[in-house]
């Protein structure tokens, strides 16, 4: 039930006997949901028209009709809480050791509208001294605005700050502004106050060629990149690949340079796609410009205890189950994500005969131990660049290449029988 207001106006009546005081419109001010359906206890106009009377000699009953009160009909069963939109309400008053001696009076009920202001942002600076009134511009239509440390205080009305235009703060904190209308009825609104710290953090965002700077705690920032004009918006189109440098600058004038390095996006391509036996890198389909490709992912390179990312030439065959890796360049700035494509290799004719293909150890340190079903003719063993570096003639079904003299990496073997060779994967350690 909110009873906040009362006016002192005076309603119609309609007089017979007793002789009573006029009842007081009265009024409320509007719930904060808006929804117009407010409470009202309609029995305080029993003491204002029974002032001077016994008021033990006399019946009060309120009805929402005139005829209904004439008739003593219908009364309102909850008049010390009473909902209603605005409206009137008659009063009936009744001797009560004489029934037949009444009076009707009308008076009004009354909803009074809170003021209408949205929420006020917050009022950013760099030292701390704050003037309030700052967002006084969307404060419109009322007759007191006052101002409070503590919502209880903004609340029950006491306590304003005396200095609103010098209000002093050494941290970020919040003060309560008391808005009223000319009717009384008010609401109370948040202010936030922010000291924009010295020191700021900045990130960047990529899509494409665009660029979007992140600067945290949100606030009010100007951007440059690569010492050109400053401007508000955090974004930067049509950017160029390669080393950038921005600027991001608080309203303090703190400014923070960061170094951006643009990239082109990882190629495209299907991540398993499937060849015959003998192709190599140059079948594999991808979308991109000056594509290279590389066995590991650019990441930590396991397989390389020098840390170097090795290349791979076009001319690499293709190993079945074997994961490759393509990178673009574009205006001489390659992508740091590769594209990962596994490739699987169909079986024709020939791999029957290798069918019985048995190599090891892998890794191997010094000797390679090759066995197959079939007789071998030839092995040849290639590095990453796709160099041949070994080459053995066999004509046996058992051969041991001695391997001690290449470097630690990868190599690919390439096993000949008849017409037919497969090409397998090994690791020297």
């Amino acid at each position: 039930m909110k009873k906040l207001l009362l006016i002192f106006l005076f309603g119609t009546m309609a007089y017979a006997q007793p002789n009573i005081n006029p009842p007081l419109d009265l009024f409320v001010c509007q719930m904060d949901s808006g929804g117009g359906m407010n409470y009202f206890d309609l029995t305080f106009n029993d003491m204002v028209m029974l002032a001077g009377l016994n008021a033990s000699e006399y019946n009060v009953t309120y009805h929402e009709t005139q005829a209904e009160a004439f008739n003593a009909q219908n009364a309102i069963s909850n008049p010390t809480d009473y909902s209603s939109v605005s409206n009137v309400i008659y009063a009936r008053v009744t001797e009560i050791a004489n029934t037949t001696n009444y009076v009707v009076a009308a008076f009004n009920l009354v909803v009074s509208p809170l003021p209408v202001v949205p929420n006020l942002p917050a009022i950013e600076q760099c030292g701390s001294i704050f003037d309030l009134t700052t967002n006084s511009n969307l404060i419109e239509g009322s007759t007191d605005v006052s101002y409070h440390i503590a919502f209880s205080d903004a609340e029950a009305g006491f306590n304003a700050i005396a200095n609103p235009q010098s209000y002093v703060s050494e941290t970020s904190a919040s003060v309560w502004v008391r808005i009223s209308n000319n009717a009384g009825c008010y609401i109370i609104k948040e202010q936030q106050l922010i000291i924009i710290a010295g020191q700021f953090e900045v990130s960047v965002e990529f899509d494409a060629q665009t660029i979007t700077f992140v600067a945290a705690p949100e606030g009010d920032y100007e951007y440059s990149l690569d010492g050109g004009d400053w401007q508000v918006s955090p974004n930067f189109y049509n950017i160029a690949y390669g080393t950038h440098t921005g600027q991001v600058k608080n309203i303090c004038g703190t400014t923070v340079a960061i170094t951006i390095e643009l990239t082109p996006m990882t190629p495209t391509g299907a991540s398993e796609q499937t060849f015959t036996e003998g192709s190599t890198l140059a079948d594999v389909e991808v979308e991109g410009e000056n594509i290279q490709w590389y066995d590991n992912d650019g990441e930590g390179m396991p397989d390389f205890p020098d840390g170097t990312s090795q290349p791979l030439p076009l001319s690499t065959l293709l190993v079945d189950g074997e994961t490759y890796y393509a990178s673009q360049t574009i205006n001489g700035v390659e992508s740091t994500q590769r594209l990962a494509v596994t490739v699987n290799l169909i079986l024709n004719n020939e791999d029957f005969i290798f069918n019985g293909l048995r190599y090891y150890p892998n890794p191997a340190n010094s000797v390679l131990n090759i066995e197959n079903t079939t007789e071998i003719n030839s092995v040849s063993i290639l590095n990453a660049l796709g160099q041949k570096v070994i080459t053995k003639t066999v004509n046996g079904n058992a051969v041991q290449v001695d391997v001690s003299s290449l470097s630690k990496g990868i190599y690919f073997v390439t096993v000949n029988s008849g017409n037919a060779s497969k090409t397998v994967k090994i690791i020297k350690e």
